[in-house]
């Protein structure tokens, strides 16, 4: 305690010094400590590691910008392959074309469109061919190059019955895909060399499985024909079938489990021949929502009712802020540890105040002076006892006359007064002896 504890002004700048260090050492270690359990609780995908797993990928799936303002590899193999894609297409690619962060290619019909994105300097993750010059009835070989893709947009650029199933077969590449957008355009539904058509393939459990990434698959206003492959049956969060007037048989169950499709968040069977078989289904599929048509029933009876959950909102309401809820609580954690480092600090700051205050006003030599009063009621407690207190005793002194003074050699000086022996007063305890003692004392003196 004495080494804690310090006098003068050395000892105040010790402790002056005592406290910035421990402050100093509290922000230190709550910012560590915060750092790693944001980063722990986030899984890297937080602002500290924006690669993630791989690519301009995070754990989550969302794509960085870590391009920045930097440039495109031209050698890297994407680049080339972006250039390869637009060519085959029939965009006008020379020596001279060069990628870049945005790549954008355009030919002479005014709705013709290429575009590529790079997210780093040798990743494409979005790819976007709108009405080429050159409609494609094969799977172009420079798109399996693509392995980064999250975004693979065709429109009216692939037609025919036999691409949808190589097609379909190399999105099992990228790992990070979410959105499939091979929709046409209503002008061009009829147009058998610019429209999909055949039965749709189907998807791979790695597509659909649920710890996937895809998430919307687009196939309006195509040609497309047959039964609807169960694999796309409430396994997407939209899907879009409307405008392909061939697709029949009635609405296959969930590709899951359970009797209603709950799952997919928004659909579209407009204008198809897909039904509803009798008895299967009590309500329509939970993402036929708002102004969508409803199906109708297989045996021409009574259309089910429209189901009144809309999974959308469902969705939105037990995954609030955008569905980041596991993020929002981790940062909630986060602030609450460091409130509680800093109460802590605050205590321990209060709790050494009072012990300087109880050491320097005394609260050290408190115990002496204790010992001291204790000592002093014991000395006390002695003289009483060994003591006794005197009684009260008032004698009774004899009245005088004045006497006058006799005459003498000098006026100022005056005679003694010789009082006989038996008038002097007598006390208490006194003896014969002691006033013997004083009549010889005064015999003495006469003589």
């Amino acid at each position: 305690m004495n080494r804690f504890f310090s006098s003068g002004s050395g000892g105040a700048e010790a402790d002056a010094r005592r406290r910035r260090l421990q402050v100093a050492l509290l922000v230190v270690v709550t910012a560590v400590t915060g750092v790693t359990v944001y980063y722990v609780l986030f899984s890297g995908s937080s602002v500290f590691s924006n690669r993630g797993l791989s690519g301009c990928y995070d754990s989550s799936g969302s794509v960085y910008d870590v391009i920045g303002s930097g440039s495109v590899d031209q050698n890297s193999a994407q680049c080339k392959a972006i250039l390869a894609l637009a060519s085959a297409f029939g965009f006008s690619v020379t020596n001279s074309t060069t990628c870049a962060k945005t790549t954008l290619l355009s030919a002479p019909a005014s709705n013709s469109q290429f575009s590529a994105l790079f997210c780093d300097t040798g990743s494409v993750y979005n790819v976007t061919v709108r009405n080429p010059p050159i409609p494609i009835a094969a799977l172009p070989s420079a798109l399996t190059a693509l392995s980064d893709l999250a975004v693979l947009e065709m429109h009216n650029a692939l037609f025919g019955a036999t691409v949808m199933a190589p097609l379909i077969s190399f999105l099992t590449t990228p790992k990070y895909l979410q959105i499939l957008d091979l929709s046409g355009s209503v002008e061009l539904a009829n147009n058998a060399s610019r429209v999909l058509s055949g039965t749709i393939p189907d998807f791979s459990s790695g597509l659909i499985s649920r710890s996937g990434f895809l998430a919307s698959v687009l196939l309006q206003n195509n040609n497309f024909s047959g039964p609807l492959t169960q694999t796309l049956a409430d396994t997407m969060a939209r899907l879009s079938l409307e405008n392909n007037t061939h697709l029949t048989m009635p609405l296959p169950t969930p590709y899951f489990s359970g009797d209603r499709w709950t799952q997919t968040k928004r659909c579209s069977f407009a204008n198809t021949s897909i039904c509803l078989p009798s008895g299967r289904y009590e309500l329509q599929p939970a993402c036929l929502q708002g102004n969508v048509s409803l199906l109708p029933s297989c045996d021409s009876g009574p259309a089910p009712q429209r189901d009144p959950i809309d999974p959308l909102a469902a969705a939105s309401t037990s995954n609030w802020y955008g569905g980041n809820t596991y993020q929002i609580i981790s940062t909630v954690l986060c602030l609450i540890l460091l409130v509680c480092l800093i109460a802590l600090y605050g205590w321990h700051q209060r709790r050494m105040r009072r012990q300087l205050e109880q050491h320097f006003s005394g609260g050290r030599h408190n115990e002496s002076g204790m010992e001291l009063a204790a000592a002093g009621a014991a000395a006390r407690q002695r003289r009483e006892t060994d003591f006794e207190p005197l009684p009260e005793y008032f004698p009774d002194v004899p009245k005088y006359e004045t006497l006058s003074k006799p005459a003498g050699p000098t006026a100022t000086e005056s005679a003694p007064v010789n009082l006989p022996l038996s008038q002097l007063p007598t006390y208490a305890g006194d003896s014969g002896t002691g006033s013997e003692q004083v009549a010889a004392q005064r015999s003495s003196s006469q003589q």
